[in-house]
């Protein structure tokens, strides 16, 4: 098992799944929660999150390149220790970025993202 102190600090972002099969991006901004199971296979969330075509780092505009890229965003707030919200889907996930998520483990959500404005680590069960 990895160590979340290989993340703590820097900017990781892992993926996850909802009910209804609708992907998330989850920003840690430096703190966040990481499940083990994304511990256990940071390369592959790196290199999924790789095929995303990002543009406006730095600026709230960057949550614009994960939903055009059809995925729900949510950003680490430190206040909470929750994740909140910070973009929905404008279209289908990329089919690239499908395929390279279709051999992670990742952690799901029992309810939709949709639906779902904050999240906490508890709310996301293991990956199957």
């Amino acid at each position: 098992m990895t160590n979340i102190s290989v993340v703590q600090g820097q900017e990781f972002d892992w993926f996850a799944r909802d009910s209804s099969g609708a992907l998330a991006l989850f920003a840690t901004a430096g703190n966040g929660a990481v499940p083990d199971c994304v511990l256990e296979a940071l390369e592959l969330h790196g290199s999924a999150n790789d095929l995303i075509p990002v543009t406006g780092w730095g600026s709230p505009q960057v949550w614009a390149s994960y939903a055009a890229a059809g995925l729900f965003a949510y950003d680490w707030h430190e206040p909470t220790g929750q994740y909140c919200r910070v973009a929905t889907p404008g279209g289908s996930v990329l089919s690239s970025l499908m395929a390279e998520l279709v051999a992670v483990r990742l952690p799901e959500f029992s309810g939709h993202f949709s639906q779902a404005l904050e999240l906490s680590l508890e709310d996301l069960q293991h990956g199957a």
